[in-house]
C-alpha cells in the first residue's frame, strides 16, 4: 500500500509540475510581452486544478485494494512520464503561431508513428513501475525538480486583483478637452480606405476626419512600431533593443507629456509591459471583466500550450480546435472567444459607456487586435466559429466591422456633447503584406509596401466636413507631434505634425521577418534600414541602406541575406531563396571601385516535366541586361550582370515570365507562385567591356 502510495504521489508531482509549472514557464519566459499577468497570479489560478489533479492520481492508490490500487498507481506512472516525455522531447515542429495559415495538423503517418512509440514506451514504463516503484518513483521526482526550477526566475511581481471594471474609466470624456487614439493592428491604409469607399454611411461618420493613405510606417510588425507611435523616434540598429524600447514608451510618448499637463490617461493592451509614466495601463478584458477575469484567461491561455504540447500528435488539432483552443473556451464568455470579438466588444461597450463625467482632460489610447490575423469575423460582426483563408476579402470583413464599431463611439460621443472637444485618432501599426497591384509602380514591391502602409486618419478639436483625403506624406511617428500641435499642451521630440510636413522628407522603415525571439534580443541581426525618399507608392523612392564590396559573397540560404530582398521573395532555405510572385527585387549600395564590374549572381529555374522550360528578364536599375531560360537540362545557371556606371546603388529585378506553383502542376500542396531560385551573389570584376 505504501508502494502505490508513493508512486502515485511522485507520478502526481510530476504531472502537475509539467502541466501547470514547467510547461507555462517555458513559453511565459521568452513571451512575457504577451501577457499582462504576472507568474505568480497565474500559479495561484492553478492551484484548484493541481490539487484536483494530484487527489485524482494518489486517492484511488490508497482507498482501492492493493492488486488494483497497484494498477493504477502504474497507469498514472506512465501518464505522468508521458507528459514529461511529449512536454520534453517534440518530435514536430508547428512553426509560431502567428495567425497567418499556421495550422496544427499533422501528417497521418506521423501521427501514427507517434502512436506506437507512446503505446510501446508506455508499456516497458508500466513493467518497470510494477516492478520497481520505489525506484521509478525517485526518477520521477528527479524529472519534476528541473522543470518546477524553470519558473524560478519567474517568481516575482504577484499583486491583488479584482473584478473591478475600467470601462467607466474609459468612457468618461471631459466636457473641455480630450484625445482619443484607437490603434487598429495590422489594418492597412488601402483596406481602410477601401472599407470606407464601399459604406457611404460609414463615411459620414468621420466628421472632420482627414485620411493620410501616404504614411509610412517604421516596421512591418508591433514589436519596432509602438515606440516609434508613441515617442516619434526612430529605432537605430546600434541600439539595444529593450531598452529603447521602454524609454520611448514610458518617457517619450505623447501621452505622458500630456500627463505633465494635466491629462487624465489610459491606455489599453500595453506591449511588453510597457506603460507611459502618468498613464493607467489595463488589457481590454480587465477593462470588461476585471482584472481577475484577466488572469484567469491568460492561465488557461498557458494551460492550453501545454496541453496541446503534451497531446499526441494525431489530436493536437482537436486540442487547438480552430484557435477556440479549451480551457480558454470554457473560462470564458462570448465576448473572448477571440481577440477580435474581444476588441469588438470593448468599442461597442465603451461607445455605450461614454460620458462627459471626466474632472480632468482625458487621454485614452486603444490598442486593438480586432483587424489582426487570423480572420474569424464578417463583415456584419459575426463570429464564424473558424479561422478564414488569409485574402483581402476576409482582412476588409473583419477590418469592416472594426472600423463600424469605431464609429458607433463617434456617434456616442456626439450625442453626449464630447465630440467637437475631442483630437481624435484612427491609426495601425503597420500594414498587412495584403497590397492590391494597382497601389504601386512595380510588380513585386505590393508586400513590401503594403508592410509599411499603416492608416492614419486624424481629426482636431471642432473639425468639420466631409471625410478629405490628404497627399501628404506622413509617417506614423508623427502621431505624437500632431497630437501635440493640436492641443498645445505638449512638444514633441521628433516627428512632425502631418497639419505642417512638407514634401521632400526622408522617411526610414526598418524591415525584417519576425521571429519570436527578439522579444528578448538585443538587436535583429537581419534588420534592413530603407530610406523612403518621395512617394511610398512609387519603388524609386526606395533605397536600401546596406552595401556590398567587390568580392563579398552573399548566400541566400539564411535569415540574413533578407537584408538585400525588397519584395517578391518567400522565406530563405536551405539551399537558397524562391521568388513568389511575378517579379522579385534586390538592392543594396556598392563602393566606387565596383562601377566597373558585374554582379555574379547563381540562380535555379522552377522547372519539372509539367513545366520544362522557366524564362526570366533581369533588369538592373530599371535596364534589361538578360534573358535567362532555364530547363530541365539546364536549371542551374551562375551568370554576370553589369553594373551601369556612376551609380552608388544597385537594383535588380527578377521578372518571371510564367509564374506556376507547385499546387497548380500537380506536385504538392504548395501554392506560391514558385518562378526562379537565387543561391548566392556577389561582385566581382566583369568579364566583358560595358
Amino acid at each position: 500500500m505504501q508502494k502505490n502510495a508513493f508512486l502515485a504521489l511522485t507520478a502526481a508531482i510530476l504531472a502537475v509540475s509539467v502541466v501547470f509549472v514547467g510547461l507555462p514557464a517555458m513559453v511565459f519566459g521568452p513571451g512575457q510581452a504577451d501577457f499582462t499577468s504576472s507568474f505568480p497570479n497565474i500559479l495561484e489560478v492553478y492551484l484548484t486544478p493541481a490539487a484536483l489533479v494530484t487527489a485524482v492520481f494518489v486517492i484511488p492508490a490508497v482507498i482501492l485494494p492493493a492488486r488494483i490500487g497497484k494498477v493504477w498507481a502504474c497507469l498514472v506512472a506512465v501518464l505522468a512520464i508521458y507528459f514529461w516525455a511529449h512536454g520534453t522531447f517534440q518530435i514536430h515542429d508547428f512553426g509560431i503561431i502567428d495567425g497567418r495559415g499556421w495550422t496544427a495538423r499533422v501528417p497521418g503517418k506521423a501521427a501514427l508513428i507517434d502512436v506506437v512509440v507512446s503505446l510501446l514506451v508506455a508499456f516497458i514504463v508500466f513493467k518497470f513501475a510494477a516492478r520497481s516503484p520505489i525506484i521509478l518513483g525517485v526518477f520521477m521526482l528527479v524529472f519534476a525538480a528541473p522543470i518546477a526550477w524553470q519558473a524560478a526566475p519567474l517568481m516575482h511581481g504577484y499583486r491583488q486583483v479584482s473584478n473591478e471594471t475600467a470601462l467607466n474609466e474609459l468612457g468618461a470624456f471631459s466636457k473641455k478637452k480630450n484625445v482619443l487614439v484607437v490603434l487598429m493592428d495590422t489594418m492597412q491604409s488601402d483596406i481602410f480606405e477601401e472599407v470606407i469607399s464601399k459604406n457611404t454611411g460609414l463615411a459620414e461618420e468621420f466628421d472632420g476626419f482627414t485620411f493620410y493613405p501616404d504614411t509610412a510606417g517604421s516596421a512591418p510588425t508591433t514589436y519596432l512600431s509602438i515606440p516609434v507611435i508613441h515617442s516619434g523616434r526612430t529605432y537605430d540598429p546600434k541600439t539595444p533593443l529593450a531598452p529603447y524600447f521602454r524609454d520611448a514608451v514610458e518617457n517619450g510618448s505623447f501621452m505622458a507629456k500630456l500627463g505633465d499637463s494635466g491629462y487624465s490617461g489610459i491606455l489599453v493592451n500595453q506591449i511588453l509591459d510597457a506603460c507611459p509614466r502618468t498613464v493607467h495601463c489595463v488589457p481590454s478584458r480587465s477593462v470588461l471583466a476585471g482584472s481577475k477575469s484577466s488572469v484567469v484567461a491568460e492561465a488557461a491561455k498557458l494551460l492550453d500550450l501545454a496541453i496541446f504540447r503534451i497531446a499526441p500528435l494525431g489530436a493536437k488539432d482537436a486540442v487547438y480546435n480552430n484557435g477556440e483552443w479549451i480551457a480558454q473556451k470554457h473560462t470564458s464568455d462570448d465576448r473572448f472567444v477571440h481577440l477580435a470579438v474581444e476588441g469588438n466588444a470593448l468599442l461597442t461597450e465603451t461607445a455605450g459607456a461614454v460620458s462627459d463625467t471626466a474632472a480632468k482632460p482625458s487621454l485614452k489610447f486603444i490598442h486593438l487586435f480586432t483587424t489582426h490575423p487570423p480572420y474569424v469575423v464578417d463583415d456584419k460582426c459575426e463570429y464564424l466559429g473558424e479561422e478564414q483563408q488569409i485574402n483581402r476579402t476576409s482582412d476588409e470583413n473583419q477590418a469592416a466591422c472594426s472600423v463600424a464599431n469605431f464609429a458607433k463611439m463617434l456617434k456616442a460621443m456626439k450625442a453626449k456633447g464630447v465630440y467637437d472637444n475631442t483630437v481624435i485618432a484612427l491609426i495601425s501599426d503597420h500594414g498587412n503584406y495584403l497590397m492590391k497591384s494597382n497601389r504601386v509602380d512595380e510588380d513585386g514591391w505590393q508586400s513590401l509596401i503594403g508592410s509599411a502602409n499603416p492608416t492614419l486618419v486624424v481629426k482636431p478639436a471642432g473639425a468639420h466636413g466631409a471625410l478629405q483625403k490628404s497627399n501628404v506624406q506622413a509617417q506614423i511617428g508623427d502621431l505624437g507631434a500632431t497630437i501635440c500641435g493640436m492641443t498645445d499642451d505638449c512638444t514633441a521630440e521628433f516627428g512632425s505634425s502631418v497639419l505642417t510636413v512638407k514634401d521632400g522628407r526622408t522617411r526610414v522603415f526598418n524591415d525584417y521577418r519576425w521571429d519570436n525571439s527578439f522579444w528578448t534580443a538585443e538587436t535583429i541581426a537581419t534588420l534592413k534600414t530603407y530610406q523612403i525618399t518621395g512617394p511610398l507608392f512609387a519603388s524609386s523612392s526606395w533605397e536600401s541602406t546596406v552595401s556590398l564590396k567587390t568580392g563579398e559573397l552573399v548566400q541566400f540560404n539564411n535569415r540574413d541575406a533578407t537584408k538585400y530582398m525588397f519584395g517578391g521573395w518567400a522565406v530563405p532555405e536551405q539551399w537558397g531563396t524562391w521568388t513568389i510572385e511575378k517579379a522579385a527585387s534586390l538592392g543594396f549600395g556598392i563602393e566606387p571601385s565596383a562601377e566597373n564590374g558585374a554582379v555574379e549572381v547563381t540562380l535555379r529555374g522552377f522547372v519539372a516535366p509539367a513545366i520544362p522550360n522557366r524564362a526570366v528578364n533581369i533588369y538592373v536599375n530599371g535596364a534589361l541586361v538578360a534573358e535567362q531560360v532555364f530547363t530541365l537540362a539546364r536549371s542551374k545557371e551562375t551568370i554576370q550582370l553589369p553594373i551601369p556606371r556612376s551609380v552608388d546603388h544597385v537594383r535588380i529585378k527578377f521578372e518571371v515570365v510564367d509564374t506556376r506553383s507547385p499546387a497548380d502542376l500537380g506536385l504538392s500542396r504548395d501554392d506560391r507562385a514558385i518562378g526562379i531560385g537565387l543561391e548566392r551573389l556577389r561582385i566581382v570584376p566583369a568579364k566583358f567591356t560595358q
